[in-house]
């Protein structure tokens, strides 16, 4: 997928690369957002596009990172630092590489002063293959091993390591700054550093027992973070680590770790931090572990290096190292660049950009496959339900079971692994038409329609996002897929659409919520309800709140396809009397913007909209206080009425 709408992004990325005035923020900056939203591709476009042969840089990937714990992870960030960069060379790790020499000694059944005695020799070997080429070719092969690593580099890299490792004073080789560092570690401890080494093999000799694993990575850790500040200093931007799917768990372990480094390195050097930026995604369990669900969190348009600053300053501990950026849905603009580049000829691009931004509100994914979808689509027509049931692009023509539907391939997209539990995707469906993660819970725990043996797995399952105001919500254009789902279960089934709707109005009414009920009333399809409820209201209601309750009527979900407009609103309305007002405008205007905020219908929208035109303006005299304002609604749909000719 190419990229679009993340031009923010790379710039905040680059700033929180630039030492040209000064070191710059050691903060790990976690851009999240919901399956779909591009975290991959933002990095895949940060790595090709901005880093390659520009400043050395890693890119790890956690879901298909193999076994090996944060050593294997800094052995390969070792290796992927070390690639050929034209601007830069090569980065020695003296501190690391000695810490890997200590770790492979085999001296099981040695006393302390042994073990003193056999890192000192080791370390003061005058060949550097006796030594140091077994431990960067382990390095080295434990990164060819994890895969995904050209065979090509392993020759050069280690190459560059042993160069970088050794200095030498006549023909001796000389491993006394990385050995000398293990003394202080940057923190003033004055030891010896052949006790902390031989410490750091007793760790190792037992790895399992108590907090030694913890204790030799956060050491190895320690020593490769040195290795940075101490050797990478000729360049105007740090070096960068970009770390995708950092929610798993080995990558919650690094960069918790990391951050808890830099926290106490920035206690005893604060001017001296790390020259490594590390950007990391998240789809939420990561973010979930440093701010609660509903909390701000700055998006791509308004996240700065200033921000990150000032917010900084209101935190205590660990938590100060963390910038937590939510990547937003793309706009309008966007949507429509990618209307012209794939589908230019297709209906009238503009309305099919409308159509398809209207669906999915800018989710990333979602777009750019309607928009490839509709390119593919032989007939003119912009029609999203029917789209959704079509063949997806690429699918392999065969019988009608197996074929792969429009609709089918936005689940997967948006959902990913979940689609493979049936039972969550079935009350995935059954919550679909909750307005909120409130109203969700309780539907789950009280309704008595889930069907899963965890019904609470429902609201853990990633596919909330903030909504403003505290609001937390199903992924918009995941709630329109759903509720298509929850549509075509048979009429009367016991988690159906009227029985999910009938209970939460049920809900809705039992708490006072009277946009609540009304909504869920008109998804029922009572109309003649909802509009003598609107009728009443108009007189006694200030225009403002009144309209407020319109909109939150309206945007209930349709069941099936209305069909033409005029004849859908006489079908509709066929019980109110025309003659009677406001009543009978009241009732037209409500079907009409029940039908036009419905994102299914289509481009078929200029009709709707007219009608709702002139209903606006038959009501404006019956209201309490709007007359111009009603009056400027008309207008308002009048010019959407002509954008949709």
């Amino acid at each position: 997928m190419r990229l679009h709408g993340r031009d923010n992004a790379i710039d905040l990325v680059r700033d929180f690369m630039d030492r040209s005035n000064g070191p710059p923020p050691a903060a790990v900056l976690v851009f999240t957002g919901p399956r779909g939203y591009g975290k991959t591709a933002l990095l895949d476009t940060l790595a090709a596009e901005h880093l390659d042969q520009h400043v050395p840089y890693a890119f790890i990937n956690f879901a298909a990172m193999g076994p090996g714990g944060i050593r294997g992870l800094l052995d390969r960030l070792v290796f992927e630092l070390n690639r050929n960069c034209a601007a830069y060379g090569r980065i020695a790790f003296p501190r690391y590489i000695v810490g890997r020499i200590v770790l492979s000694l085999n001296m099981a059944d040695a006393d302390p002063a042994q073990v003193r005695a056999r890192i000192d020799r080791v370390l003061r070997q005058h060949r550097p293959d006796q030594v140091l080429e077994p431990i960067i070719q382990d390095v080295v092969g434990t990164v060819l091993a994890a895969g995904n690593v050209p065979q090509a580099l392993a020759q050069p890299v280690a190459a560059a390591l042993l160069a970088g490792v050794t200095t030498w004073k006549g023909r001796r080789q000389n491993l006394a700054p990385g050995r000398d560092w293990y003394g202080h570690q940057d923190l003033g401890l004055g030891h010896d550093p052949l006790d902390d080494l031989a410490q750091l093999h007793h760790w190792a000799r037992d790895i399992t027992r108590g907090n030694n694993r913890e204790n030799v990575e956060r050491l190895l850790l320690a020593a490769f973070l040195a290795d940075l500040r101490h050797g990478f200093t000729r360049t105007r931007y740090n070096c960068a680590v970009l770390l995708d799917n950092a929610d798993e768990p080995l990558g919650r372990q690094f960069t918790r770790a990391l951050v808890r480094l830099r926290e106490q390195h920035a206690e005893n050097a604060p001017g001296d931090p790390d020259p490594m930026t590390v950007v990391a995604t998240s789809r939420g369990s990561l973010v979930e572990l440093l701010t609660d669900r509903a909390a701000e969190i700055p998006t791509i348009d308004n996240a700065s290096v200033a921000d990150y600053r000032e917010r900084r300053a209101r935190l205590h501990g660990d938590r100060r190292h963390w910038y937590l950026v939510r990547l937003t849905d793309l706009d309008q603009a966007h949507v429509q660049t990618m209307v012209d580049t794939w589908a230019p000829n297709r209906g009238n691009p503009h309305h099919l950009a409308l159509v398809v931004h209207g669906l999915t509100r800018g989710h990333p994914a979602a777009t750019d496959i309607l928009v490839r979808s509709f390119a593919a689509e032989p007939r003119n027509a912009i029609e999203p339900r029917q789209m959704l049931r079509a063949r997806a692009p690429g699918d392999t023509p065969g019988d009608a079971p197996d074929r792969t539907t429009v609709l089918e391939r936005l689940e997967r997209a948006l959902l990913g692994e979940l689609t493979r539990s049936r039972r969550l995707m079935a009350d995935l469906v059954t919550c679909s038409p909750a307005t909120g993660l409130d109203s969700a819970v309780r539907l789950i725990t009280r309704g008595g329609l889930a069907g899963s043996d965890d019904p609470e797995a429902v609201t853990r399952s990633g596919v909330w996002v903030p909504a403003g105001r505290g609001r937390t919500v199903i992924l918009p254009v995941l709630r329109r897929i759903l509720l298509e789902r929850l549509a075509e279960r048979e009429e009367g089934a016991p988690a159906g659409w009227d029985a999910v709707h009938s209970w939460l109005r049920r809900d809705a009414a039992g708490r006072g919520d009277h946009a609540g009920e009304l909504h869920h009333a008109l998804a029922l399809g009572d109309l003649q309800h909802v509009a003598g409820e609107m009728t009443g209201r108009l007189r006694d209601t200030p225009v403002k709140e009144w309209l407020r309750l319109l909109r939150a009527v309206v945007a209930a979900p349709v069941a099936r396809p209305a069909g033409p407009p005029n004849e859908a609103i006489a079908r509709l309305t066929a019980w109110a009397d025309p003659t009677e007002q406001p009543g009978g405008a009241v009732a037209r205007l409500v079907a009409a913007l029940w039908l036009a905020t419905d994102p299914l219908t289509g481009e078929r929208r200029a009709e709707l909209h007219t009608i709702v035109q002139h209903e606006y303006a038959a009501v404006a005299p019956f209201s309490l206080d709007g007359l111009i304002r009603l009056y400027s609604e008309a207008d308002r749909h009048q010019d959407l009425a002509r954008l949709w000719k």
